[in-house]
């Protein structure tokens, strides 16, 4: 089974969300969420949680790490990470 690729997606209004929507191009991101501002991916898992814990050291948490993970196992497509 291929590996599941993850986006971060950042939003004007502040939001970051993380999405395992299989997005060929940031354009439709962009399509998708009006708002939209930024997006890196897609990435492995393991470079998502680097990039968010270098990047973010007072805002990305263990617990934020746990929910990634959790969300990966649901149905949905893109989780809210924090804001």
């Amino acid at each position: 089974m291929p590996e599941l690729k993850l986006h971060i997606i950042y939003l004007r209004s502040g939001w970051m969300l993380v999405s395992k929507k299989k997005y060929p191009t940031w354009r439709q991101i962009q399509e998708e969420f009006p708002d939209f501002m930024n997006s890196f991916g897609p990435w492995p898992l393991p470079k998502v949680l680097k990039f968010l814990e270098d990047e973010y050291p007072t805002k990305y948490t263990a617990n934020d790490a746990e929910r990634i993970k959790g969300f990966l196992e649901t149905k949905w497509e893109t989780l809210a990470l924090f804001n």
